[in-house]
């Protein structure tokens, strides 16, 4: 078995061991991509592709397949070993993975990559997807209303002077990761909803689109002092009424970052129906 380091362009033939979310990497490669294949004389048996930010040290993997008939015979950790000696050769220090796999287990491919020298998976985002028309059938929904002096928005009502209070929070009264303003060019402002006591901000459910029929529902929070009288549960149940009656988007996708265990909890008690489909996106590295 040899390996074959590739740049510029992926020959036809190695195409078919690449994963379905990388085929438009590939065939003509990216600067920053690189792929390593493994062959038995011209048969193709395997491929990983990594890609690598300029000037950053560490490389992440964004497609491994191989050849069904031979897998479980060491190809997949020869590929990576060949892989990381070849990068740490160009002065890379690391090498990443992100996969999806059971938000409770990383499974088989955690115990493959810990085989190969990665650290143990953790698990950075808990995901659960499925029709927005479930809401019907869970009760908590009907039954949380907020108080009459908490009033509920599109996004889009947010004024200069709000948006002005909600920056300078971060990292005080809300984490950082929470913030409704990271990537404000993707959201949906009028489906996305501000909470407000007066004219205070103290909460909010960020959702974006993410094809045509779905919606990602990427952030909520609320203020801790209303957190504990229940108006982030209460929150949640008010955008999920309002999708009930929405035209235009049919299916959701919901994250929770992995480290917040509370939510994670609340999730699994609360949205758990037959309909929904539970995953987690693992991560793990490699020093090289």
């Amino acid at each position: 078995m040899k390996l074959q380091a590739f740049q510029g362009t992926l020959p036809e033939s190695w195409t078919k061991f690449v994963l379905p979310e990388a085929k438009a990497l590939v065939p003509a490669l990216a600067h920053d991509c690189l792929a390593v294949g493994a062959a038995d004389g011209e048969r193709p048996l395997g491929l990983v592709i990594v890609r690598r930010a300029a000037g950053d040290e560490t490389a992440h993997v964004v497609s491994l397949v191989v050849a069904e008939e031979v897998r479980r015979s060491g190809i997949g950790r020869h590929l990576l070993a060949g892989l990381g000696n070849l990068l740490a050769a160009n002065g890379i220090r690391f090498l990443a993975v992100e996969y999806m796999a059971g938000d409770n287990d990383p499974g088989d491919v955690g115990s493959f990559l810990q085989s190969a020298g990665f650290a143990p998976p953790i698990l950075g985002v808990a995901v659960w997807n499925g029709p927005l028309n479930i809401f019907s059938d869970l009760p908590w929904i009907r039954r949380m209303p907020l108080p009459s002096r908490l009033s509920v928005e599109p996004w889009s009502a947010l004024t200069p002077e709000q948006h002005a209070a909600v920056r300078s929070g971060e990292g005080d009264w809300y984490p950082a990761i929470l913030s409704p303003l990271i990537d404000t060019e993707g959201v949906d402002r009028e489906r996305s909803l501000l909470l407000r006591d007066g004219q205070r901000v103290v909460g909010w459910m960020i959702v974006e689109p993410f094809d045509e029929r779905t919606l990602t529902f990427t952030s909520m929070f609320v203020h801790e002092t209303y957190r504990r009288k229940g108006r982030g549960i209460a929150l949640m149940a008010e955008a999920f009424r309002r999708f009930l009656t929405d035209e235009r988007y049919t299916e959701g996708i919901f994250c929770v970052e992995g480290d917040n265990a509370d939510m994670r909890a609340f999730m699994h008690k609360h949205l758990s129906h037959p309909s929904i489909q539970e995953n987690g996106m693992w991560r793990t590295f490699k020093s090289l």
